[in-house]
């Protein structure tokens, strides 16, 4: 299950990401005013500010991933949420405990999200394998339109047994 999972939301989040790096033709969403507004992604890690230099979303059937990416090369950090069975605006929780009572891991959920790169040794805060909760609040999705805004907030557990607080977590994409 927990591979089924995984390997969903990595091919949900590269089909995502590949459909749209390589189209240049698109106007900035920050250009485009149609939109109204520009695409991002902020949340405050700890209370530090952290907004994504790219963001990334849409609908695969009925997965509804989001992302953000955060510099460039291997100090880039990127948030990804998968949300499966996505039905539009509403309230969805993301609850992975980070283990059973005999030690070994388990997932209470097939929606994940993740914090990669953090740090050097900090490589991974989130996923599959790490205890986290988090609320993700939906306004506005639409398939039709790849349109969707939201916010965010919770825990994530990291590699090194931290656990980070995220606030004021917001995001809107419209491609």
């Amino acid at each position: 299950m927990i591979n089924r999972v995984m390997f969903l939301g990595m091919i949900t989040w590269m089909l995502i990401s590949c459909n749209n790096e390589g189209d240049q033709s698109k106007a900035p969403a920050e250009n485009n005013p149609a939109s109204g507004k520009g695409n991002y992604m902020t949340m405050k890690i700890d209370g530090k500010e952290w907004k994504a230099d790219n963001v990334e979303a849409g609908y695969m059937g009925d997965v509804l991933a989001i992302g953000g990416k955060k510099g460039n090369g291997s100090t880039q950090q990127e948030l990804t949420i998968s949300l499966s069975n996505a039905t539009g605006a509403k309230t969805y929780t993301i609850s992975n405990a980070n283990s059973t009572a005999d030690g070994s891991k388990r997932q209470t959920s097939q929606d994940v999200a993740q914090l990669a790169n953090l740090t050097v040794t900090n490589y991974l805060c989130g996923g599959l394998m790490q205890g986290n909760q988090l609320t993700i609040v939906i306004r506005r999705a639409s398939k039709s339109e790849q349109e969707v805004e939201g916010s965010f907030s919770g825990t994530m557990q990291c590699v090194e047994g931290n656990l980070i607080r995220i606030t004021d977590g917001k995001f809107y994409y419209h491609q």
